[in-house]
């Protein structure tokens, strides 16, 4: 068993699905992963749907907000990096040539994120744990085991180092 008891930072630590039918993606990952679930309300008739494996969270599903349906974004997968600070990193990003796609926030006191853009366009979360440090099980049947990005620009994206701050 892998679990996960601390962060370090730069350490990929958390995979969400951002989808258009949270009913059916849940039944569909669920029915692959033998994950289980927990619905918890995040306001405005939403629900970001825990993932479980043993009663630890691996990971979430929440349904994709009208803005990025408006924009055609399709459903997709987000991957968070822990940092230890989401506004000191989103900073040294920008400065690096990211744009902040999402500026640092409180996600109630679970943590505080951001979302930046690398040079290259693709997205990554940043996560700065609070009461929540992300997925508590990895490398293992059913959790999350590897994040990689694919471009066709390599030359500007980052390397690991940059996450570190």
């Amino acid at each position: 068993m892998a679990e996960v008891t601390r962060r370090e930072p730069g350490q990929f630590c958390w995979p969400e699905l951002a989808t258009t039918d949270q009913p059916a993606a849940k039944a569909f990952y669920t029915s692959i992963f033998g994950w289980t679930t927990e619905d918890m309300p995040i306001g405005l008739g939403a629900t970001y749907t825990m993932l479980k494996l043993r009663g630890l969270e691996v990971g979430a599903i929440y349904e994709q907000g009208k803005e990025e349906a408006g924009r055609d974004v399709p459903p997709h997968w987000n991957v968070y990096v822990s940092v230890v600070s989401a506004d000191e990193t989103a900073a040294r990003a920008r400065q690096l040539g990211a744009k902040v796609a999402a500026e640092p926030f409180d996600v109630t006191d679970a943590g505080r994120m951001a979302v930046v853009q690398d040079p290259s366009g693709a997205s990554v979360c940043l996560w700065q744990g609070r009461r929540h440090m992300g997925a508590r099980i990895v490398d293992e049947p059913g959790a999350m085991c590897w994040c990689e990005l694919a471009t066709t620009d390599p030359a500007p994206a980052p390397t690991s180092a940059a996450s570190r701050s």
